[in-house]
């Protein structure tokens, strides 16, 4: 049996290798870019400038992060990470509350008085559904899979879900070198309580398709609502107010999980990671 120490190490690792797998995948996706900037496209706006070039570079760069991490896991940590199962509905139930966060974006995007170019809405959708691939394989998959390796031996199950929304957040911190602290900071806290619900419907349904496609619709509403926010770019502002609106609903999210914890029958769960 792994000690809490060789778990926690362990854990370290993936963190690392998911940032060194998204570090990898945008400059992977740079040099495919600029190598067919310089052979192929005829433009004199820098790739920075280009929304074409940009939009690629997105995809891309999600896309071979994905590619990376998968090789991580396949030839480093063997985490077996569970995509489908008889218990997608299960996983649904439980993640509902994020469903908040989709009517929020939902509202947001119909207020917008811009309308999409098909090319925007392609990039919307690949780069949202990257993302979740990306992040709920990492986060969810190899992250939970490894602190409930031993099913609830070394950590439990509740432990392991306020850990790996922990380190959810912790993966935006990259988010400083495109976005001002205060963005960053409600960015984490908006990610830590989606954490929570997410991590919670995969300890239930071990069904990871799930928190991708709810991951992948609240991104492509907020990218469809703003196509600028999936290269980084604009300046948002935050206000005390949407502090305050991230924080009631961090709230009520780490309460639905306490009490998720100790209504369900976590017997019925240890099952399926044992």
């Amino acid at each position: 049996m792994k000690s809490k120490r060789d778990v926690l190490l362990k854990s370290f690792l993936i963190f690392f290798s998911t940032i060194i797998s998204l570090i990898l995948g945008s400059i992977l996706g740079s040099i495919l870019i600029s190598v067919y900037r310089l052979l192929f496209y005829n433009s004199t706006l820098a790739v920075d400038r280009d929304p074409f070039l940009l939009s690629w570079l997105a995809i891309l760069g999600e896309s071979f992060a994905i590619l990376f991490i998968f090789l991580f896991n396949h030839f480093f940590f063997k985490i077996r990470v569970s995509f489908f199962n008889h218990s997608f509905f299960l996983g649904l139930k439980v993640a509902s509350p994020s469903i908040l966060f989709v009517l929020i974006n939902l509202l947001v995007f119909s207020s917008q008085s811009h309308h999409l170019s098909p090319f925007e809405l392609f990039t919307a959708l690949a780069v949202s559904l990257s993302v979740g691939i990306f992040e709920e394989y990492a986060a969810r998959g190899l992250m939970l899979g490894n602190l409930l390796s031993q099913g609830s031996r070394t950590f439990s199950f509740l432990a392991a879900n306020l850990l790996s929304a922990m380190f959810f957040a912790g993966l935006h911190l990259i988010n400083l070198f495109s976005a001002s602290i205060a963005v960053t900071a409600i960015q984490m806290i908006y990610v830590f309580a989606l954490g929570l619900i997410f991590a919670s419907a995969y300890i239930f349904s071990k069904n990871l398709s799930v928190t991708i496609l709810i991951h992948a619709l609240i991104d492509g509403l907020a990218f469809a609502a703003n196509p600028q926010a999936i290269f980084g770019l604009g300046n948002p502002k935050v206000t005390a107010t949407q502090f305050a609106f991230q924080a009631i609903l961090l709230i009520i999210f780490l309460y639905y999980t306490f009490r998720l914890f100790k209504k369900e029958n976590l017997n019925e769960i240890s099952k399926k990671w044992f």
